[in-house]
């Protein structure tokens, strides 16, 4: 069987990387805030990444939707959001990021995840903060 290999797309110069495992890193900006948690992801295969509440029910941690909050979730004493890179643009949701890469054979792009605690950290806060960061990031890969 024929195998497509997509870039593996490390995190881009400018930002502190710590590998985890061969397809994830965490990351930080210069000026993200000390509570504010980001992680870089591409797919564990060939195929597209999965919402970040499919990837936390396989891990076994039940996330809930932060109402007044879109793509904010709460689980684990953590808010947490995903963002994704695709072909140089920023998407804010998981039915964004799937009619973007509706293409055959085009790369997965980048899943970024963000988490902060919500003893420390307000999901108003958190949301802002998150989305920020995202933009950076997003404006460092093109």
């Amino acid at each position: 069987m024929l195998q497509r290999d997509h870039e593996l797309q490390p995190p881009p110069s400018g930002v502190m990387a710590r590998q985890m495992a061969f397809n994830s890193y965490e990351i930080k900006l210069a000026g993200q805030p000390v509570d504010l948690t980001s992680f870089w992801y591409r797919p564990l295969d060939d195929g597209r990444h999965h919402a970040l509440v499919s990837c936390m029910t396989f891990r076994g941690i039940e996330l809930q939707s932060v109402d007044d909050f879109p793509g904010v979730y709460s689980g684990e004493g953590q808010w947490l959001a995903e963002f994704f890179i695709y072909d140089g643009q920023l998407l804010d949701s998981y039915p964004s990021y799937l009619l973007a890469s509706f293409v055959p054979l085009k790369g997965p792009g980048v899943h970024v995840i963000l988490a902060a605690p919500v003893d420390t950290v307000s999901v108003a806060y958190f949301k802002a903060e998150a989305a920020r960061v995202a933009i950076r990031l997003a404006g460092l890969r093109g």
